[in-house]
């Protein structure tokens, strides 16, 4: 589950478990090689549906790719594993971006963080199938919400990310939803954060 932005979003990258390879910078690497498809991701032609499906299907070929799926293992196997997950997790993001960049798309913030879980979830089982390592729930779920969290921070702090837009993205999602997974999701994200603020010491 994406945990709800907000203005207490703490950076990871404090000394400790997190190393400072952690800090959110702005994306510098090539661009996927496929970019041409955010070519067809325009907010005023296609529904937040339809750029969702494309933004996880990009990414899920970047991270699958044979010119790119090394890189990604290589990351996995570097550090602790909430470490490595992290840190893997924010590549993908920062990848895409220089992709989205390049081609002179726009993609919303909100269909960014849903592709973020996508793309969480395709790394854990990577790195479970590949043997190096498994992670609790709790650990998951730790990963999760501080690779989230700084690559808001680092997209704020670069302004590429208005915090009340994004704030209102997401609301606009989840109104769409029904009231049950509308409380479930909303237990969820209360439960990351808590679980990041204890794992930083309550900051």
């Amino acid at each position: 589950m994406i945990p709800t932005p907000n203005a207490q979003l703490t950076p990871a990258s404090s000394p400790g478990l997190i190393g400072q390879n952690m800090a959110p910078v702005p994306p510098t690497g090539p661009p996927a090689q496929q970019s041409a498809a955010f070519r067809q991701v325009s907010p005023s032609q296609n529904t937040m549906k339809t750029d969702e499906a494309i933004y996880k299907a990009k990414g899920l070929e970047l991270l699958n790719s044979d010119q790119t799926q090394g890189e990604f293992m290589t990351v996995l196997k570097t550090g602790d594993p909430v470490t490595a997950l992290v840190n893997a997790l924010l590549l993908v993001l920062q990848k895409l971006d220089a992709a989205q960049r390049a081609s002179g798309t726009d993609v919303a913030d909100a269909v960014k963080l849903l592709g973020a879980e996508e793309f969480f979830n395709d790394l854990v089982s990577k790195a479970k199938a590949a043997r190096i390592f498994t992670l609790d729930q709790a650990h998951l779920e730790m990963a999760f919400s501080i690779a989230v969290q700084d690559y808001i921070k680092g997209e704020v702090a670069a302004g590429r990310i208005d915090p009340a837009k994004l704030m209102q993205q997401m609301q606009q999602s989840m109104a769409k939803l029904p009231p049950a997974q509308r409380q479930e999701i909303t237990t969820a994200m209360q439960r990351i954060q808590k679980t990041a603020q204890n794992y930083k010491g309550g900051q």
